[in-house]
């Protein structure tokens, strides 16, 4: 048993690898190997899954974002999104003694670090072009397309991403064991209300913003903290 449970950590972290790499060669090369060895061991993702599952089921966390009076849609729907995508669930806690509202990862400690790190990063990211939208004087209507475009474009960056992993599309979900906990927690869902495009320019921007920042793990966990900043 401990050859196996070597072998199937080998594969996660080739799948990990796979994943952080989807375009470049390094990403191919580890998804074949990943490939190889579970047809050599006669394993599946469910295999792996379930044995990841059992090494982190005492580390289902949850991590607190800011603390606001009103939650902004836009922030609410990106950590939605983020969630989503890295195998965790959103949730929106109203702590009524301060009139305080915070957004909250919930998941297994990796995951959710990972996801914490890129909200944070992206945050910072749409601060700054929300500095700049503000600066120009370029108004609300114009700021709400924007964000649009670039939620919209975050999304499709994600689920491309996931396209080119689909062999494993299973280790891209929510675990079980975290989907079990929240719904015994016994929440209520929330909604949030996005404005409509009005401002077709701005959305493209704000689209292609989306797609060639660098908020991908791979770039947060290596360090960079700072995004590319096109069009300045």
């Amino acid at each position: 048993m401990e050859e196996l449970d070597k072998i199937i950590a080998k594969i996660q972290k080739l799948m990990k690898l796979a994943q952080d790499n989807p375009s470049d060669e390094e990403g191919q090369t580890a998804l074949m190997l990943a490939q190889k060895m579970l047809l050599k061991h006669n394993l599946s993702l469910k295999d792996i899954d379930r044995k990841n599952s059992r090494q982190t089921d005492a580390n289902i966390v949850e991590t607190e974002s800011e603390y606001l009076v009103r939650m902004p849609w836009w922030k609410a729907e990106l950590h939605v999104i983020l969630a989503k995508n890295f195998r965790c669930k959103s949730i929106r806690r109203r702590y009524h003694n301060r009139k305080e509202t915070t957004m909250i990862f919930f998941g297994y400690k990796d995951d959710v670090r990972i996801a914490t790190e890129v909200y944070e990063a992206t945050l910072m990211y749409l601060e700054y072009r929300l500095g700049r939208i503000r600066k120009a004087h370029l108004g609300v209507v114009y700021r709400n397309s924007y964000l649009q475009g670039f939620l919209h474009g975050i999304d499709e960056r994600f689920r491309q991403q996931k396209r080119e992993l689909r062999k494993f599309e299973l280790m891209l979900q929510v675990p079980a064991e975290v989907d079990r906990a929240f719904k015994e927690m016994k929440l209520g869902s929330y909604n949030t209300t996005n404005p409509k495009v009005l401002n077709e320019e701005a959305y493209l921007i704000g689209y292609e913003h989306a797609k060639e920042s660098k908020l991908m793990p791979k770039e947060i966990l290596n360090g960079g903290r700072f995004m590319k900043r096109g069009g300045e």
